[in-house]
């Protein structure tokens, strides 16, 4: 466990080690500080972690907030959350 909201395991397989980093993130009701950190954190995690070898796989929930508007070119009305 890298913190309350990151969890990283590290598979060793063959022909490449897979890491899965699951994140569970701070809503955009949160500070822009602790959203910022929280990203931060993330990338020291996978800085730490990634070989050019290993298979990197980041999911969870990142919290984005329901809604009735199409925001950008992939994300359609039943989604928005933090400005593009």
């Amino acid at each position: 466990m890298v913190s309350k909201r990151i969890i990283c395991v590290k598979i060793k397989s063959k022909p490449v080690d897979v890491i899965i980093i699951q994140v569970y993130a701070p809503t955009i009701d949160a500070t822009q500080t602790e959203i910022g950190d929280f990203y931060l954190e993330i990338d020291d995690v996978v800085k730490l972690q990634k070989k050019f070898q290993d298979c990197l796989i980041i999911i969870g929930d990142f919290n984005d907030k329901v809604g009735d508007k199409k925001r950008g070119r992939y994300c359609g009305p039943i989604r928005f959350g933090h400005e593009e």
